[in-house]
C-alpha cells in the first residue's frame, strides 16, 4: 500500500466549563501547538532538524484513527530533507502543555484523560514515552519527577484511552508533559483528546446518535444514542427523551455503563410517521441514575429523518485511487472487475488514477484525495477503504432507502453529447442542499508510452493469486494492458452542478438538468458512460447514481434485465413486468440474512406475473431475477 503523510499545524484550546468542572481541555483540531512548550532535547540528525513534537492528520497515519481528528506526534525515525533513504532516531522530545490552575479543584476524582497511539499495526509501533504532572515547567525538574503514567506502545492500529487519577494535585497549578523517549526506529507517537477535569458523580454526555436517514412511511425506526459515563459512578439508568413537537421520554433500566465507556443504548419508543415528511429531532438526557444530570453541556443532540413514499433503485458508487506507478494497485483493479460484474446493476465502479499517470483528471484526483492507493471511496461515506473489504461495503450501502431515484437520456450529434439528467423525489425537502452531477468513464483504455505499463507486485506469484497478474511481468508493457471503468472527465465538478437541484422539493417531482459533453478524438464512444449522481452537500455524500452508455443508440440504462415491480411497498401482492433477453429466469425473493424465501422459475416468454406475499413476514427483502447471462436485484418491503 503506497502511503502520503500529511503534516499540518494545530491550535491548543483550553476550555474551562464551571458545569463540567473542566481545567483543561485540547483535542488539537484548531490548527496548531502554539500553546504547548515543545522540546527537542536530543541529538537528531542534521539532515533532519528540530524533529520534535509537531500537528499530524490522524486519519493519514492509518486508516483507523478517526477522520478529521488531528493529534500531536512525534517520531522515531525520519526521512531526510535530501530525499533519501529512512534514518533511526533517538528521541527526547518534551510537549508540554501550559499551566493549568487547578485551584478550584476538589480532592477527589480529579483525573487526567488522554488517548495515545500508533501508525503501524505490527512492526514499528513500540514507541515508548511518559507522562509527567509536575508544578514547573523546566527540563531539569520534569526528568526528575515521577511519571504518573508510563508505557511502550501495544501493538494495532487504533487510538487507546488512559485514565489517570490526579487528586493529589489539586488546588495547584501544573503542567502536563509527555516526553518520547527510550526508543529508537519505530514509527511515530500520537497523542490526542488530553483533558483535565473533575468527574462528577452521575454524568452522561451524548457521543453520537443514529437512525434510518429516509425511512417509509409507518415503517418502525430505532433511534440508537451512544452513551459515553463520564461519571464517577456507573450508570444503570437513563431517562432519555426525544421531541419532534411532542415528547417521547423514557427511562431505560438494566445499564451497567462503566465509568468513561460507551455504550449504544437504543430509546424504547420507535420513530414512525404515517405521512412523508421531513422532521428534526431533538435528544436528550434529561437523568442520570434517577437524578438531574449537573453538567448538560454534552446533553442533547439534533438528527433529521424523511420519509418516503416508495422503494427508488438504489445503487453503490465505488471510486478506485489507482494508479500506473502504484505496484499494490492491480489488487484495486481486480478487485472492481469482481464487483461491477458481481453486481451489474446495483454498483457502478470508477477508477480515479492518481499521481505519475497518464489518466490522471486533475480535479478528480485533488478532491478525491485518496490517502492510500488502491483503496475506494464507497459513495463517499466511507473513505479511503480497504478494498479487500469491498463486498461488506457494498452490502452495507444497498441496503439503504434513498429519497430519488436517478436516470439519463442521451443523445448526440457527432462528438457532442446532450445528457438529460433526472431525479425522480420520493420525499419532501423544505430547504435541500443537493446537486446532480455527471462523472464519465471509459473502458478498454489504452496506450502506447510507457506511462501506460502497470507496476505489478504480484508478478511470480509470490502474493498468490491475484486475476492472472500473476502470470504478467513487473512492470506489465503498456501494450499487454486494457484499464476499464477510467474517470475521464466531471460535469458540475467534483461536488455537482451549482443550482441543478432546487432547494424545495415535493413527493413526486422529478428534476431535471442537462449536461454537454464532447468526446476527444482519442476516446472511443462506444466504450464510454456517463454516470449521474446525487450529492448531498451537507455532508459531501453521494444519495445515489445511474449510468448510461454513450452509444450510437441514444438511449442505455443499467437495467441489464428491464423490470416494473410494483406496488412496493406491498402488503399481499407484486406485480412484475420484464423485458429479459430471450432465455428462462428465475425469480428469488431474499430475507435480510440472505435466506431465500421464495423462487420461482419462469419461461422466456412470460413477461408479467403476480406473485403473493401475504405468507411473508413484514419487513424488507431483496427481489433478485437472474438468467444464465444476467441479473438484477431490487429492494422491495412487505407491510
Amino acid at each position: 500500500m503506497e502511503k502520503r503523510i500529511i503534516i499540518l499545524s494545530l491550535l491548543i484550546s483550553c476550555v474551562y466549563f464551571a458545569q463540567a468542572q473542566v481545567f483543561f481541555s485540547d483535542n488539537f483540531n484548531d490548527g496548531n501547538i502554539d500553546g504547548w512548550t515543545n522540546i527537542d532535547n536530543d541529538s537528531d540528525p542534521t539532515m533532519s532538524p528540530g524533529i520534535d513534537y509537531d500537528l499530524w492528520y490522524a486519519s493519514d497515519m492509518f486508516a483507523g484513527f478517526v477522520t478529521g481528528s488531528d493529534g500531536a506526534a512525534a517520531i522515531s525515525h525520519s526521512k531526510a530533507y535530501d530525499g533519501s533513504d529512512w534514518v533511526a532516531l533517538n528521541p527526547n522530545n518534551f510537549l508540554i502543555s501550559p499551566s493549568i490552575d487547578l485551584s478550584l479543584a476538589q480532592a477527589n476524582d480529579l483525573k487526567l484523560k488522554f488517548e495515545s497511539g500508533s501508525g503501524q499495526a505490527t512492526g514499528g509501533h513500540a514507541e515508548h514515552y511518559a507522562v509527567y504532572v509536575t508544578t514547573s515547567n523546566t527540563i531539569v525538574d520534569i526528568e526528575a519527577a515521577t511519571p504518573v503514567f508510563e508505557e511502550t506502545l501495544p501493538s494495532g492500529e487504533q487510538m487507546f484511552s488512559h485514565i489517570i487519577d490526579i487528586s493529589s494535585y489539586s488546588g495547584q497549578t501544573v503542567y502536563v508533559t509527555f516526553r518520547h523517549f527510550n526508543c529508537t526506529d519505530q514509527f511515530n507517537l500520537l497523542i490526542d483528546d488530553v483533558i483535565v477535569e473533575q468527574v462528577l458523580n452521575n454524568n452522561a454526555s451524548i457521543e453520537s446518535v443514529s437512525l434510518n436517514r429516509y425511512s417509509l412511511t409507518n415503517v418502525d425506526n430505532t433511534l440508537g444514542i451512544n452513551i459515553t459515563n463520564n461519571g464517577a459512578n456507573n450508570i444503570t439508568s437513563l431517562t432519555i427523551d426525544w421531541n419532534d413537537g411532542a415528547s417521547h421520554t423514557s427511562t431505560i433500566t438494566g445499564l451497567n455503563i462503566a465509568q468513561f465507556s460507551t455504550t449504544f443504548v437504543p430509546h424504547p419508543t420507535f420513530v414512525n410517521y404515517s405521512n412523508v415528511l421531513e422532521q428534526e429531532i431533538l435528544v436528550n438526557i434529561t437523568e442520570v441514575n434517577n437524578e438531574t444530570d449537573p453538567d448538560i453541556s454534552d446533553n442533547s443532540a439534533y438528527i433529521q429523518i424523511n420519509t418516503i413514499s416508495q422503494i427508488s433503485q438504489k445503487r453503490v458508487l465505488f471510486e478506485e485511487g489507482t494508479g500506473t506507478w502504484c505496484p499494490s494497485c492491480p489488487r484495486g483493479t481486480v478487485m472492481l472487475d469482481n464487483m461491477t460484474t458481481a453486481h451489474p446493476n446495483d454498483l457502478i465502479g470508477i477508477a480515479v488514477h492518481v499521481g505519475t499517470d497518464p489518466m490522471v483528471v486533475n480535479e478528480y484526483e485533488t478532491n478525491s484525495d485518496f490517502f492510500a492507493s488502491p483503496s475506494i471511496h464507497v459513495d463517499r461515506t466511507f473513505l479511503d477503504q480497504n478494498v479487500d473489504d469491498a463486498e461488506s461495503l457494498f452490502n452495507q450501502q444497498i441496503s439503504l432507502n434513498v429519497p430519488a431515484e436517478l436516470n439519463a437520456t442521451i443523445s448526440e450529434s457527432g462528438n457532442n453529447i446532450i445528457i438529460e439528467t433526472s431525479a425522480t423525489f420520493r420525499s419532501v425537502f423544505a430547504n435541500a442542499d443537493f446537486r446532480l452531477g455527471v462523472i464519465i468513464i471509459e473502458d478498454h483504455v489504452t496506450g502506447t508510452n510507457s506511462g501506460y505499463d502497470q507496476n505489478n507486485i504480484y508478478s511470480g506469484g509470490a502474493y498468490g493469486p491475484m486475476g492472472g497478474f500473476e502470470n504478467l511481468p513487473n512492470p506489465v508493457p503498456a501494450a499487454q494492458m486494457e484499464y476499464n471503468h477510467v474517470g475521464r472527465a466531471l460535469l458540475g465538478g467534483y461536488s455537482g452542478q451549482v443550482n441543478s437541484v432546487p432547494s424545495t422539493i415535493t413527493d413526486g417531482d422529478e428534476i431535471t438538468y442537462t449536461f454537454n459533453y464532447t468526446i476527444p478524438t482519442t476516446s472511443d464512444i462506444s466504450n464510454m458512460h456517463a454516470v449521474v449522481v446525487l450529492i448531498d452537500q451537507s455532508n459531501n455524500q453521494i444519495i445515489n447514481a445511474a449510468s448510461a452508455l454513450l452509444s450510437p443508440l441514444g438511449i442505455s440504462t443499467t437495467n441489464i434485465i428491464e423490470t416494473n415491480i410494483y406496488p412496493n411497498p406491498t402488503s399481499d401482492i407484486l406485480n412484475i413486468k420484464l423485458n429479459t433477453n430471450g432465455e428462462d429466469y428465475t425469480i428469488s425473493i431474499i430475507d435480510i440474512n440472505g435466506k431465500v424465501v421464495l423462487q420461482k422459475r419462469f419461461e422466456s416468454n412470460v413477461k408479467n406475473m403476480t406473485i403473493s406475499t401475504k405468507d411473508l413476514v413484514k419487513g424488507n427483502y431483496f427481489i433478485n431475477i437472474s438468467n444464465n447471462k444476467q441479473s438484477t436485484t431490487k429492494k422491495i418491503v412487505i407491510m
